[in-house]
């Protein structure tokens, strides 16, 4: 079998796996650093330095490699790694992170966003990486949001456009190297560079090669609400949507794919946010799952982050043996998994509890077919 074929069969048969096993985790976010390089006033993370005034207590020191081991020891078969931060790539073991999930916890997907201004740093892990987990499929997930200048300011990341391009361009000729790796461009649309987005898909387009990435419009949270209440915004970003999922590489039928699934988990983020209520069961807790840095683990990324939820307890899994599945027994993370269970979150504008929570449960998969796009959404 040769390794492309074998690859997509040990995907296939991972993620298969993960779906008929509803109570194993599959879906696993790790904030493996708080530092970043980029000082992005928007950004949700408010554990990061220039936004620690606004976030709760630091946790404990940081996980190290031989704690990662710990924690994939006891998750496998695991299908999925995120692998964020902070800028990730400033870990100077991440690679081995990745390594040491891939052999112990058998994930064979792992995603990497980054700001993309560490180009050799972020090349150079990503070579050795892909290189040690032939088995595995690697997306890394660049962060651009307007052009030049603008994207520079939007970051507070001298040359971070021009750094964050050459990256790109590198990793897709790596990707031609190495069939198991990915790329992704990612733009978080915000009133700030809500307008500067057709001129960067239009870069893009003639700065990139013509196949082998993708460019997903997503939105800044903050800027969910206001989606949800105005039909002209909605309908805005549906057209950015469509210019970025023509301008991207690949084939017709990939690119129909692509946007398709991009409308679809922002019109049911959207739609939700409309209805001021969740539409879907969530998997968080039970698919997904987030270790922070320091230890700390949650179900999902808003029980981190946002303040209404600050009334929940932090968990260390380093007091659970390094055990997600000993953690979830815990009487108050069973707690909150009942609270998650009953619907009594206010509706989630991220995107990973939504993802995990359409692949892994059944009981939403007739959603595709059911939530109205973006544009028409109900209150439209």
């Amino acid at each position: 079998m040769t390794g492309s074929a074998r690859r997509a069969w040990t995907f296939a048969s991972r993620l298969a796996a993960g779906v008929l096993s509803p109570g194993r985790l599959s879906y696993l976010v790790l904030f493996v650093t708080d530092d970043c390089n980029a000082r992005c006033p928007h950004c949700f993370n408010v554990f990061l330095p220039h936004l620690k005034k606004e976030g709760p207590p630091a946790g404990g020191p940081p996980l190290t490699l031989d704690e990662y081991a710990l924690v994939a020891g006891k998750l496998a078969p695991l299908f999925q790694v995120v692998l964020s931060g902070g800028e990730p790539f400033l870990r100077d073991d991440l690679h081995a992170i990745v390594e040491t999930f891939y052999a112990r916890a058998g994930a064979r997907l792992f995603s990497l966003p980054t700001n993309g201004s560490l180009p050799d740093r972020a090349l150079g892990q990503l070579e050795r990486m892909s290189a040690a987990c032939p088995d595995a499929s690697f997306n890394l997930i660049v962060s651009l949001d307007a052009c030049g200048a603008k994207h520079d300011e939007l970051r507070r990341l001298r040359g971070g456009f021009e750094k964050a391009v050459g990256l790109c361009r590198s990793v897709l000729e790596l990707g031609r190297r190495r069939r198991n790796v990915g790329l992704v461009v990612t733009t978080a649309v915000a009133e700030a560079n809500l307008d500067d987005v057709p001129e960067l898909v239009g870069v893009l387009r003639r700065t990139l090669p013509p196949a082998g990435w993708k460019h997903n419009i997503q939105y800044d949270q903050r800027l969910g609400s206001r989606l949800a209440r105005d039909p002209a915004l909605r309908r805005k970003v549906g057209e950015l949507e469509t210019l970025a999922a023509r301008a991207a590489g690949g084939s017709l039928w990939d690119r129909a794919v692509d946007r398709w699934y991009v409308r679809f988990v922002n019109s049911l983020i959207l739609h939700q946010l409309s209805e001021d209520r969740m539409i879907y069961r969530c998997a968080a807790g039970r698919k997904l799952a987030v270790l922070m840095p320091d230890g700390s683990a949650s179900p999902c990324e808003p029980f981190v982050f946002e303040e209404r939820y600050r009334a929940f307890p932090r968990f260390d899994i380093r007091r659970h043996g390094y055990d997600l599945g000993a953690l979830r027994r815990d009487p108050e993370f069973a707690r909150l998994l009942r609270f998650i269970a009953e619907g009594r979150c206010a509706a989630c504008p991220w995107s990973c509890a939504a993802i995990a929570s359409v692949t892994y449960d059944w009981r939403n998969w007739g959603l595709p077919f059911t939530v109205p796009s973006a544009s028409r959404s109900p209150r439209g």
